[in-house]
């Protein structure tokens, strides 16, 4: 029932607490559209990410990822140095953007279904408030089941049940 489910899955983008961390320093998680993709890349590296958001004008207009990287530049004989992030990125019409709103449950419904390990988080006018990871949502999910082992145990403590190891 819905109680079995926990409280994921009334869970909400803006509850992942990484991206209150992102909405203070954009500049870790974007970059420009007419960047290179060195540029790109050195700055996955230095955040310890695998894609970033593509701005154009302080608006997310798509996302650029480490495979990007690999299938567009590195095994298609292009540089990093001369190639631009617009040039291999997801761009306009072909981007997904989630919503603070947004359960986290449908952002795993499509990223699953488009293969997507992240998606950019926009309010409703458009400015990007974050990047949402599969890892993101794994960490809301553990810590749900945490949450409802913990509350399984004292229940059961509570009532003198024997708990069982196994």
């Amino acid at each position: 029932g819905a109680a079995a489910r926990g409280a994921f899955a009334s869970k909400r983008v803006r509850d992942v607490p990484r991206l209150g961390t992102q909405r203070a320093d954009p500049a870790a998680w974007t970059i420009a559209e007419d960047a290179t993709v060195f540029a790109a890349t050195k700055k996955m590296i230095a955040q310890r990410v695998g894609s970033l958001c593509v701005m154009r004008d302080d608006k997310v207009v798509g996302i650029v990822t480490e495979r990007d990287y690999l299938t567009k530049v590195l095994h298609a004989g292009k540089t990093s140095a001369t190639t631009t992030v617009g040039e291999i990125a997801t761009l306009d019409d072909k981007l997904v953007l989630a919503c603070p709103d947004d359960s986290l449950q449908d952002c795993i419904d499509v990223m699953a279904a488009r293969s997507f390990r992240h998606l950019p988080v926009a309010n409703s006018d458009g400015q990007v408030v974050g990047l949402l990871s599969l890892q993101d949502i794994a960490r809301e999910l553990a810590k749900d089941r945490m949450n409802r082992l913990y509350s399984v145990e004292d229940e059961k403590t509570e009532s003198n049940m024997p708990i069982h190891d196994g």
